[in-house]
């Protein structure tokens, strides 16, 4: 069987390149959903579904002592009520940086911490 090249192939098909008329990905929000758009008034389902998402990458030591102090709190709890994850003590976290955001300063993640002390 003799080999065609691969331009003579394809004129020989006549193959157009299809036409798009209308983008093939979803557009990009182009600000985050409200809080009230997450958490309509009086929603009474599951707290976390109420809440934004937002992921962090963390340093493995941080993983490792959160997953301790998370543990610690919860068999220190006396009442039942709301379990203690790792993420109700990073919105504690988050809460306490912007309770002191008028202290922080410096343009890396070293100056930030040693301008709060840690």
């Amino acid at each position: 069987m003799a080999r065609k090249k691969l331009n003579s192939l394809l004129e020989s098909t006549n193959m157009q390149s299809p036409v798009v008329t209308e983008s093939q990905t979803p557009a990009v929000p182009t600000s985050r959903p409200s809080l009230a758009a997450v958490a309509p008034e009086g929603d009474t389902g599951p707290r976390y579904l109420r809440m934004l998402r937002k992921e962090a990458r963390i340093r493995p030591e941080q993983a490792d002592e959160l997953t301790v102090l998370v543990r610690q709190l919860n068999r220190a709890r006396q009442a039942s009520g709301e379990r203690i994850t790792d993420n109700t003590l990073i919105r504690v976290a988050i809460d306490l940086l912007l309770e002191r955001r008028a202290e922080l300063r410096g343009t890396t993640e070293a100056e930030l911490r040693a301008s709060l002390g840690l």
